[in-house]
C-alpha cells in the first residue's frame, strides 16, 4: 500500500514550496528583463497561491477546498503552457527545462488528486 498524503503534510508542502519559490522567484527577478520578468511574477503569484493554500488547507478540506483544486488546475496549466514553450523554442535539446515542467505536471496531478481525496473524506465526515 502507498503512502496517503495527509492534511498536515499537504499543509507542509504548500508552506515550504510558497516560500522556496518565492524567494527563487525574488531572487530572479533582479536580474530579469523583458519576457522572462512576466515568466518570473506568474511564478510569484503562483508561490503566494501555494502558500496561502498551506495556510487554508485545514479548513478548505470540510468545504470542498475549491479553490486549492482550482489552484493546481492552474499551475498545471502553466506547466502545460511551458512545457509547449520548451518544445517549440528548444526542442528535446533542452532536456532540464522538459524534465522540470513533465515532473512539475506530475507532481500538480498528484497534489489535486490528495487534496480531492482529503476533501470528500473531510465532507464525508460527520459534523
Amino acid at each position: 500500500m502507498g503512502m496517503k498524503e495527509t492534511p498536515g503534510s499537504l499543509q507542509a508542502y504548500f508552506l515550504i514550496v510558497g516560500l522556496l519559490s518565492g524567494a527563487a522567484n525574488l531572487s530572479g527577478l533582479k536580474d530579469a528583463h523583458g519576457a522572462i520578468i512576466a515568466g518570473i511574477v506568474t511564478g510569484l503569484a503562483v508561490s503566494v497561491g501555494f502558500f496561502l493554500a498551506g495556510l487554508r488547507i485545514k479548513a478548505e478540506l470540510p468545504k470542498g477546498a475549491k479553490s486549492i483544486l482550482n489552484l493546481l488546475v492552474f499551475v498545471m496549466i502553466l506547466d502545460a503552457i511551458q512545457l509547449a514553450l520548451v518544445l517549440a523554442t528548444a526542442g528535446t535539446g533542452s532536456t532540464m527545462a522538459l524534465a522540470v515542467a513533465g515532473i512539475s505536471i506530475l507532481i500538480a496531478v498528484y497534489l489535486y488528486a490528495n487534496v480531492k481525496r482529503l476533501a470528500a473524506e473531510a465532507q464525508s465526515k460527520p459534523a
